[in-house]
This record gives structure tokens, sequence and C-alpha cells, in this order.
């Protein structure tokens, strides 16, 4: 069994409660168990209007889920886990055994256990046993079934996958041609007032048609105002490292499972950073910068050590950046003197550090994304800039819908996406909440949706997730 999958089975019981855990390593005698009278945090789905649903534009041509699969998880019985504790143990040894192979031969689903099958498959979204269970209930009784489910919300979902045909291929998770794809969820760390106690975390996932989910992430008080964040994929588990920040400890950087949401120390950094850039590359972090530091450090996730490895050539904080081919590009920032427009590098390969052109305007507090060979940036002016690697060179696109801050950027099927933010002036209005799409070879931007909420994002990360995961990171917090 490899790390990821003894790290996310649930060891078979011996029948106590105790004996209900999440393994962490390939050690059993390391395993961490799970209080069972834990209280997990719980996403609320605060949605996107009809009209993101209804774009063509915006829908995922690669989805695989069935649209009556999308609520799953809301709404079911209580947590998965406080279920799984009280099913016979026969029953849990058989589900062990599945999420550590994802073999269905062995199976043993019948009209007795059903509703213990289904409801796990349920809330854990796990295709390929809730096809086994249609198939179960199809040449069963299934009014004697529906009694053994009796008030369950999973009668519910049973009947709707009946009734749309529901069929799986032979992946455990998503379809075999979807099996090497990573799964994205951008992670938005949301504005807050500095005494707050939780920080406020949306997720948006994209294979769902950007449904969004949000919570509220106790032991805020571990970040200040100015803290970085970027996400981190080890041994196949994906991470969220946290560092930096006003008010707190400045050198420390957090490391966040958002499997088991658990937090954790990763180490220290050697110099206290605010208002930096955390950038993860390959198997290795780099912070960059801040409000009085100018220098690069390496940090190792797995060590938990940090290396300098040089300095800016110009100092500044609150800038931006974006990563291709091993390269990461910073984009304007402050310093003393006001905003800047410089453009620096920085090798990872080399550890060489150049000052580039500078860009058509000043800018920080700005956003960028890759986009085939070129590099977009979203200033908070409302100037959006197309920077060219391979010569230095950049220009002005057309002009962003309105002016804001706080937004977040992100690309999907070739085109850009910007939304949520505050309003740079004191005029209030709904395009807040707008989704906004950029199209590159016609230099045009046009509004696709409008979501429930608004969004004023501090930072955020992408979390992409190995398709080849029996458990979707998210998905039991909703």
């Amino acid at each position: 069994m490899t790390r990821m999958e003894c790290r996310r089975s649930l060891s078979a019981p011996t029948g106590t409660e105790n004996d209900t855990r999440i393994s962490t390593h390939e050690n059993e005698s390391e395993c961490n168990e799970i209080p069972q009278s834990k209280s997990y945090p719980v996403f609320k789905n605060i949605g996107t209007s009809q009209c993101l649903n209804a774009s063509q534009e915006v829908s995922d041509t690669g989805q695989c889920c069935h649209p009556s699969l999308m609520g799953l998880a809301n709404g079911h019985c209580s947590n998965v886990l406080e279920f799984f504790k009280d099913i016979p143990q026969d029953v849990r040894k058989c589900l062990v055994e599945f999420l550590s192979s994802g073999v269905t031969d062995d199976l043993e689903i019948h009209e007795g256990n059903f509703h213990h099958f289904f409801h796990v498959a349920n809330h854990l979204n796990l295709r390929r046993l809730l096809q086994c269970c249609v198939e179960v209930y199809e040449k069963g009784d299934k009014t004697r079934i529906k009694e053994k489910i009796g008030m369950c919300e999973c009668v519910h979902y049973l009947e709707q996958l009946v009734a749309t045909a529901y069929r799986r291929e032979t992946s455990v998770l998503w379809h075999e041609k979807d099996l090497d794809s990573d799964r994205k969820f951008q992670v938005l760390f949301l504005t807050k007032d500095k005494h707050a106690r939780k920080q406020p975390v949306v997720v948006i996932d994209f294979a769902r048609n950007f449904k969004i989910y949000k919570q509220d992430i106790e032991k805020a008080d571990k970040v200040g105002v100015g803290f970085c964040a970027c996400a981190f994929e080890q041994d196949g588990c994906p991470y969220i490292f946290v560092s930096g920040g006003e008010e707190k400890k400045k050198s420390q950087i957090w490391q966040y499972d958002v499997i088991l949401d658990k937090w954790s120390k990763a180490g220290k950094m050697l110099h206290g950073r605010s208002r930096h850039l955390m950038v993860a590359v390959k198997d290795k972090i780099y912070l960059i910068g801040g409000q009085n530091v100018a220098c690069i450090e390496e940090f190792d996730p797995i060590s938990g050590k940090c290396v300098e490895i040089g300095s800016l050539p110009v100092a500044a904080w609150s800038s931006t950046y974006a990563v291709n081919n091993d390269t990461i590009y910073i984009f304007g920032g402050k310093n003393p003197a006001g905003c800047i427009s410089t453009v620096q590098s920085f090798n990872c390969k080399t550890n060489r550090i150049a000052r580039l052109g500078d860009l058509p305007c000043a800018c920080s507090g700005s956003r960028a994304v890759v986009l085939g060979d070129f590099i977009f940036i979203a200033t908070s002016e409302g100037h959006l800039i197309k920077f060219n690697p391979m010569d230095g060179s950049s220009e002005l696109c057309a002009l962003q819908p309105f002016i804001r801050r706080h937004f977040v950027m992100f690309v999907r099927n070739e085109r850009i996406y910007i939304t949520g933010g505050v309003r740079k002036s004191n005029d209030k209005g709904a395009d807040e909440n707008h989704l906004y799409k950029y199209t590159p070879e016609t230099d045009t931007w046009s509004d696709v949706a409008t979501l429930s909420t608004s969004l004023p994002v501090y930072t955020y990360c992408t979390v992409r997730y190995s398709g080849k995961c029996i458990i979707v990171p998210f998905e039991k917090f909703r």
C-alpha cells in the first residue's frame, strides 16, 4: 500500500469505538486516532446563480459527474465517521479493503447491509462503490431495501441514481481517461477583521461547475495580517502552507492538511516577513521579499529548514508572481517611495536573480496567471498587462470591467476569469460578485455569471489533487 493509500484508509476495528482511525504513516503503530466526539467543520454551500449553471462557456466539458450527484454531500445523516463506527464489523472490514485497493470483487452487499455501504459511498463520493450498490438494488427487493434505509436521505439519492440510469466504468472515482488528470480547487482566504478568531475561507470546485463552499477555520490566530499562502503536494497528498504576518510570529511556517483538517508547525523562516510571496516550485517553497526584507529563502517541507539563496535587486512588498519554466517572475509591488513597475525574475534551477524591463504601469496587490506563452497581470487599478517571458516585453490589454482590489484570477479552458473583490471607490454595486471572462484572441471581457455572494479575497492558492486518489479533499466538509 502506498503512503497515500495508507494515509487515507480507515483501519479495521477490533470491537471498540476507539479503533476507528485514519492512518498517517506506513507503520500501523504510528497511526493517529480520531476522537469519536470530534466535530468536523462544515462547508456551507453558498452556490451560484442560475446563469452560471446555464452558461455553456463556463461548463466543464470533461466532467463525468451527473448533475443529480452534485448535492450528494448535502443534507445527509450525521458525519460519516460517526455513522462508520456504528456499522457491523464485517462491513467495516470490507470497506477498509475497498478503500485500500479499490477492488470491488470481494464486496458482499445484500439487502441487510445495503444502507451501510451506500451511506459511506454517498458521503465519500466513491463512485465505483455507488455503482455496485445500484446494481444490488436493481437486482434485489427494492421495497425491503428502502425499508432498511428508513428516513435517511440516502433513499432520495438512490432514487435519483436509478432514475437517471447511473452507470460507471471501472475506475474508483473518475472515468479511466481522467485518472491521470488533476482535480483543481481554488482556495480563497477572505479578508477579515484583525481581531476575528476565525479565518473565513472559500473553496471553488472547478470539477463541479464552479460550486462554492465556505467555512471559518478555527485557530486563525496562527497567522497575522500580511500572511502568505501556497499549495504544495507531498507524497501525493495536498497541503496548504502559510507563513509570516504582522502581530504574530513572523518567522513561523504552518502546514494545513486539507484532508484531515489538521494544522501543524512546518518550520521557521530565517527572516520574519509580512506581505511577501510564498511560491511552490516542484519540491521546494520559496519565500520572497516582504516589508523590510529583500532576500529569498528556499524552504524544504521535508526537513523543515530554510536556506537564504540571494536577494531581490529591488526590494518590494505586496508584489505578485507567476511561475513559467522553473522561473518565478515577480511583478511590481511597493517600496517606501510608493508603487513600482519593476519586473524581476528568479530561476529555481540556477538560483539566478535578474531585473527585467518595467511594466507599462506601476502596480501592487495585483494578480497574475500563465496562459499559453504569456503571463497576464491584472492590477488593482483596472489594467490588464500581457507579459512575454521570452523577451521581457509587455503591453496593455483591454481594461478590466471595473477597478477593484482583493479579487481572484484564474485560468480555465484557455480563458482568464476574474471574480470577487471590493470596489476601489465607495460606490457599492452588484458587480463585485460577477464572474468576468477575458478572451485573449479578441482582447475582450464578458460578464458570464453572477455569484450569490461577494468574495473579498486577501490571498489564495490552487490545490491540485490527483485523479487517482480515492477520497477528494473538502468533500467531507460540505
